[in-house]
C-alpha cells in the first residue's frame, strides 16, 4: 500500500534538508578549503598553467624581453613515422623564436623562422606561436612548414653545460598524410 505525502510535507522536508547542509558548512568551514583554490594563497603563477612550466623549483624567474630571440638548432635527432614503426631514421632542425610578450605568469612568442630536415627532406617554418611559463624551462606551441605541414612543439630546457644551454624538442609533425614524431637534442642560443 503507496502512503500519499501532500505537497507540504514535501516542502517542509526539502527546506530542513538545505537548512541541514548550511548548518553543516557553517559548523565545519574548513571541509571544502582544498578545493577553493583561487582564493589560497597557492594560487600562483607556477600553478596557473602547470602543462607549461612544470612544478619548478627555480627559485628565479627567467628575464626574457620583448624583441628578445631565442633560437633552438638541433645537434642529434631522430624521427619515426606514426603507425609504422619500420620508418625511421635521422632528423634534424632549428626553431627561432622571438618573444612578443611578457607577462605575469610567463611569456608569448611568435615562431619567427627554422626547419626541419626529415629522412632528407627539408620544411620550411612559416609561422607559428609558442608560450612558455614565468621560468621558462618548457614552452608549447604549434606551426605550420611549407610545403605543407603542421606540427606540434614541445621543448624542455635541460641545463646548462659548460657554459651552453641545451635542450629536448619534441614534435608531433604531420605532413599529407604521414604524421611523424621527431624527436631532437640541441643548444640555446639568445
Amino acid at each position: 500500500m503507496a502512503m500519499k505525502i501532500s505537497k507540504k510535507a514535501t516542502v517542509i522536508v526539502a527546506l530542513l534538508a538545505v537548512l541541514g547542509i548550511f548548518t553543516f558548512l557553517a559548523v565545519t568551514p574548513g571541509v571544502f578549503a582544498n578545493l577553493n583554490i583561487a582564493a589560497t594563497t597557492n594560487a600562483t603563477p607556477n600553478n596557473v598553467m602547470p602543462a607549461i612550466d612544470r612544478k619548478c623549483d627555480c627559485g628565479i624567474p627567467a628575464n626574457l624581453s620583448v624583441g628578445q630571440t631565442i633560437t633552438i638548432t638541433s645537434t642529434m635527432g631522430t624521427f619515426k613515422v606514426v603507425g609504422d614503426p619500420s620508418q625511421h631514421g635521422d632528423a634534424s632542425g632549428t626553431m627561432t623564436f622571438t618573444v612578443t610578450n611578457a607577462l605575469k605568469a610567463g611569456y608569448i612568442l611568435t615562431l619567427t623562422s627554422g626547419e626541419i630536415v626529415i629522412n632528407g627532406t627539408t620544411y620550411t617554418i612559416t609561422s607559428g606561436a609558442a608560450q612558455t611559463g614565468r621560468y621558462a624551462e618548457a614552452l608549447v606551441g604549434q606551426g605550420q612548414t611549407n610545403p605543407g605541414g603542421v606540427l606540434l612543439i614541445r621543448a624542455d630546457a635541460q641545463g646548462n653545460f659548460g657554459g651552453v644551454l641545451t635542450a629536448n624538442l619534441k614534435l608531433d609533425f604531420s605532413t599529407g598524410s604521414t604524421e611523424y614524431i621527431v624527436v631532437l637534442a640541441g643548444n640555446i642560443t639568445g
